[in-house]
């Protein structure tokens, strides 16, 4: 079962070193979401996905529904909710992985699904390996 987000943990910082680090973190991963039926890509910014999304005008229910993710160090990562994945997920990286190998100027890339969520502040393991491009 998929999780909401949790926006309090996750975006709320009581420290500062957590938010810089959470910051430098998405300043250099190349954020994703699909959005009907499209790839739409978030580069160089400090924004997280859900401060996107509001951006863009998804509310938080919707948001909670879309595959979203990263790519770094030639990894794509896929998850939605409180980055957990199911099946949608998977299918949604086994479509959608070449269009973003390409969009990112990947040579190569490693496709997981779904985070390892762990303290505050750092940055989270990807959670299932699904296949190399």
């Amino acid at each position: 079962m998929i999780k909401d987000y949790d926006i309090e943990k996750f975006e709320n910082f009581n420290n500062s070193e957590h938010k810089e680090n959470i910051e430098d973190f998405h300043k250099n991963r190349i954020a994703f979401i699909i959005w009907k039926k499209q790839v739409l890509f978030l580069k160089n910014s400090a924004l997280s996905h859900s401060q996107w999304a509001q951006s863009l005008g998804i509310d938080i229910k919707e948001f909670n529904c879309l595959t979203r993710g990263y790519v770094l160090n030639n990894n794509i990562v896929f998850y939605k909710g409180n980055f957990d994945f199911d099946e949608q997920v998977i299918e949604d990286a086994k479509y959608y992985s070449d269009t973003i190998k390409t969009e990112c100027s990947l040579n190569f890339a490693k496709v997981y699904a779904g985070v390892i969520v762990g303290e505050v502040g750092t940055i989270y393991p990807p959670n299932k390996y699904l296949f190399d491009l």
